[in-house]
C-alpha cells in the first residue's frame, strides 16, 4: 500500500538529487499493482490506465535501491 510522503532537500539545489532528476515531468511512486496507482489518483478513467505505461517499481526493489545507495544505511522503520 502507498503511503503519502513529504520530502525535503537539505543540499544545494546543484547538488540535489530529488526524483525529478530521473523522471523529468513526471512522478515516480513505488506500487506493486495499478492498484496502488489507483488508490493514489482514484479519478483515473479505466482508458487513462489501459494508455499509460506505469512501469514497473515494486516495493521490494524501493527498499533495495534505498538500501544500495545509502550503502545500507537506511532505516525501514523511517521509510
Amino acid at each position: 500500500m502507498i503511503k503519502q510522503q513529504l520530502g525535503t532537500l537539505k543540499s544545494s539545489e546543484a547538488e540535489h538529487g530529488d526524483n525529478s532528476r530521473y523522471t523529468p515531468n513526471a512522478v515516480r511512486v513505488v506500487g506493486d499493482s495499478v492498484d496502488d496507482i489507483r488508490a493514489l489518483w482514484p479519478h483515473l478513467s479505466n482508458e487513462q490506465v489501459e494508455a499509460i505505461d506505469f512501469g514497473t517499481f515494486s516495493t521490494n526493489q524501493f527498499f533495495d535501491e534505498m538500501f544500495r545507495v545509502t550503502q545500507n544505511g537506511t532505516d525501514p522503520e523511517f521509510l
